[in-house]
């Protein structure tokens, strides 16, 4: 049974796919939307009260958005089967 996972930013799908425990179909997921430098960028943005960039927001939506589709497709395959 499927009861949840830690979602990892900073890390690209084939990182992902490594540590996942019940390795889903790799081709389920598409190719990284960002290199390794800006995920480390994206892993390192600080937290703060400031106001975010869009630009920034945008990157870090995307990056948890990606980060979360892989971590589910890599380690809870039967949870993304029932929702697709």
């Amino acid at each position: 049974m499927d009861t949840g996972v830690y979602i990892r930013i900073g890390e690209d799908n084939d990182s992902i796919y490594n540590m996942s425990s019940k390795k889903g179909n790799r081709s389920d997921v598409h190719k990284d939307l960002f290199d390794i430098n800006k995920l480390s960028e994206l892993k390192n943005y600080p937290t703060s009260l400031w106001k975010m960039k869009s630009n920034d927001f945008e990157d870090l939506f995307k990056h948890g958005w990606e980060a979360t589709n892989a971590t589910l497709k890599f380690n809870s395959p039967s949870i993304m089967k029932k929702n697709n």
